[in-house]
């Protein structure tokens, strides 16, 4: 007992465990048994070498214990990244594991659909993952195989975040200004200058502005009508949510700012086809 006092004392001593800094690159030691898993995170200090941030396990309960070898090593990758989330996420790191399949596993399609579901779930941060031999894979390797009790068992979350749209323009736009409604990388000011020049919302303007004065019943039947602002949005014929008309000048910057960034996870061409028609025609 003695023994074990001391060596958690000096595992917790400033000597081996250090801060987390602003800037320094992260290095996340993962490996996994088929009892628990265990990880180790690191970053780069001041003086150039690693250190540890932290050592982190957990117990795997009786359903996860029914997984095969690589379904376990792959779970404990996601279970590790998504635990120091709070310092990886907008980081570039390095994944560590002795589980040389996990290199094509997690960044290729696999034919286990569990499998894909946490490679989708990585696909938000930046990340390389490398193979570190057994016999030098240590400090990960000794966290995943002595005995963790009372710990939390629950199984990992496995619903996939998708922040493909960040803001709801809709609703933006009928309280602001043109200047004041920001709509991703597009202002109300830049659509309304790009409808000008775009023959469809034109025609559709042109069309609006021909009718005789209608009663305020019809008006929120219509397909197509004009923001207070000058925006020419549409009624959605099934959903009846307001979608703002996107000239075709500005559609491909529209997408690529919806799907490039970290965050919008590579959300697939339907899911992001059915966020954005809620918003955008």
């Amino acid at each position: 007992m003695d023994a074990f006092e001391i060596l958690r004392g000096r595992l917790l001593d400033a000597l081996f465990l250090s801060l987390p800094k602003r800037h320094g690159h992260y290095i996340v030691d993962v490996d996994a048994s088929y009892e628990q898993l265990g990880c180790c995170l690191q970053q780069q200090q001041s003086d150039g070498a690693y250190h540890p941030i932290g050592y982190y396990s957990r117990a795997l309960p009786p359903a996860e214990e029914n997984y095969f070898a690589t379904e376990i090593e792959a779970l404990g990758v996601v279970w590790a990244v998504t635990y120091s989330r709070s310092y990886l996420e907008g980081a570039e790191f390095v994944v560590r594991c002795d589980h040389r399949a996990l290199l094509s596993v997690l960044t290729c399609m696999s034919p286990n659909a569990q499998i894909n579901r946490w490679r989708l779930r990585l696909s938000e941060y930046n990340y390389e993952i490398r193979h570190k031999p057994g016999k030098d894979h240590k400090v990960a390797d000794a966290l995943s195989r002595l005995p963790t009790k009372g710990l939390d068992t629950s199984p990992l979350d496995e619903d996939i975040p998708v922040l493909a749209v960040e803001t709801r323009a809709s609703d933006a736009l009928k309280e602001a200004s043109p200047e004041e409604a920001p709509m991703g990388a597009l202002s109300a000011q830049d659509i309304i200058l790009g409808q000008a020049e775009d023959d469809f919302c034109q025609a559709r303007l042109t069309e609006l502005d021909a009718l005789p004065p209608l009663d305020p019943t019809w008006i929120r039947q219509a397909f197509f009508f004009r923001e207070k602002n000058g925006l020419l949005c549409r009624r959605s014929v099934y959903g009846r949510e307001t979608q703002v008309v996107i000239p075709k000048a500005l559609k491909d910057r529209l997408l690529i700012h919806q799907h490039q960034p970290v965050l919008a996870g590579d959300p697939g061409s339907r899911r992001m086809y059915n966020t954005l028609r809620r918003y955008v025609y």
